[in-house]
């Protein structure tokens, strides 16, 4: 769970999680700052990102924190690149 102290925009990159994750399988979520986002188990994540550079957050995980890495740039030679403009 991820939720913002103060109304901070932010995103995240998400995917459905296993052994295989590649760039074309995420997917952004932008955020207006005034909700937060819970992530359930078998989702893929990064940390979020704030819209404008700063950015402060309350977050809790579960006991059980299972995780696969996903160096993308380093794997796929890739930065995934999301398009910011006006929602």
């Amino acid at each position: 769970m991820f939720f913002p102290l103060d109304v901070t925009p932010f995103f995240a990159s998400l995917a459905i999680g296993g052994d295989d994750i590649k760039p074309k399988d995420l997917t952004a979520f932008w955020f207006d700052g005034t909700v937060g986002l819970c992530i359930h188990p078998n989702i893929w994540h990064e940390a979020v990102c704030p819209n404008n550079g700063d950015g402060r957050f309350q977050d809790n995980q579960s006991k059980v924190h299972a995780q696969i890495s996903a160096d993308i740039a380093k794997e796929f030679g890739t930065y995934p690149s999301v398009p910011l403009g006006t929602p």
